[in-house]
């Protein structure tokens, strides 16, 4: 078996007040990953010293294209993060947190993307894979695969089925409730204690680390599911004026908590120049997958 990486010399702790107690507190963590929002976060949890000590390097790299499950089928969190992660929570495929929201509140972290941005990446990635997920859509326009696939976020947080699978974004297209949103809204605020938003990927990582310690590393910032195009954004004109009303208020709120995290921690493209080490093209809110 491949040697474990070794640790930092030392966790930053020290430079962040409060990080080493609120990192206690939020283990065991629920990472609740919704799709299309940043496969990379994987590379943080992985990468963190006080999360996963036991990580070898091959799990501290950045693997490109691969699957969650894949991922944890070969450096399984148990023996790389031993009472950091919440097992009974599997994580994989997209698995939505609704199941598991009593009991975890405070305890889950999650990026959340501008809704249309992540429809649109949604529908090149299937796309990119044959729609082997989503087979019934694979003759679907960009707008039609949007609307079959809207409220993700949504559902993510108030479907309270399915606590072994599928991901509630695919097991159907039929759109959330507006009662649904509510709950969402409701589980966002009192359920996670870290938001980041895939948009503003620079920024989220930084505000990670600041409120959670470890160190930056390059890997974090690595898009490890790069979509076929290269711009910073979608063109939405792809849509024809569609929205998602049902993951537009998620997505707000979601942005809204981010910011208040934010100016509560100080964090600024400044600050994580400063303490993160990273030149400053690293911190430019242009990552897409």
């Amino acid at each position: 078996l491949p040697k474990a990486a070794a640790s930092p010399s030392s966790l930053p702790f020290e430079r962040f007040p409060g990080a080493r107690a609120r990192l206690q507190k939020l283990k065991p963590l629920i990472w609740v990953h919704i799709s299309k929002t940043g496969t990379g976060m994987l590379n943080t949890l992985y990468n963190h010293p006080g999360i996963c000590p036991n990580a070898t390097q091959e799990a501290r790299a950045s693997p490109v294209g691969v699957e969650d499950e894949w991922f944890y089928d070969h450096y399984p969190r148990e023996e790389a993060c031993p009472g950091s992660f919440n097992l009974s929570y599997s994580g994989r495929g997209h698995l939505g947190f609704g199941p598991y929201f009593r009991g975890n509140q405070g305890h889950a972290i999650a990026m959340f993307r501008q809704p249309e941005q992540r429809a649109i990446s949604a529908y090149y990635w299937s796309k990119s894979q044959l729609f082997v997920h989503t087979p019934e859509l694979k003759t679907a326009t960009i707008r039609e695969y949007a609307i079959a696939v809207q409220g993700c976020q949504t559902k993510m947080l108030a479907e309270d089925g399915y606590p072994e699978g599928p991901s509630p974004c695919v097991v159907s297209y039929i759109p959330p409730t507006d009662r649904m949103v509510q709950v969402s809204l409701q589980r966002l605020r009192h359920g996670f204690a870290f938001v980041g938003i895939t948009d503003k990927w620079d920024l989220s990582l930084c505000l990670f680390h600041k409120m959670f310690g470890g160190d930056c590393t390059v890997s974090e910032f690595t898009n490890t599911r790069p979509g076929p195009a290269s711009s910073s954004s979608y063109d939405i004109a792809v849509l024809d004026g569609w929205t998602d009303k049902f993951d537009r208020p998620v997505y707000e709120l979601a942005l809204t908590m981010f910011e208040e995290e934010l100016r509560k921690y100080g964090v600024s493209h400044e600050s994580c120049r400063a303490w993160c080490g990273r030149p400053a093209p690293v911190y430019a809110s242009t990552r897409k997958a």
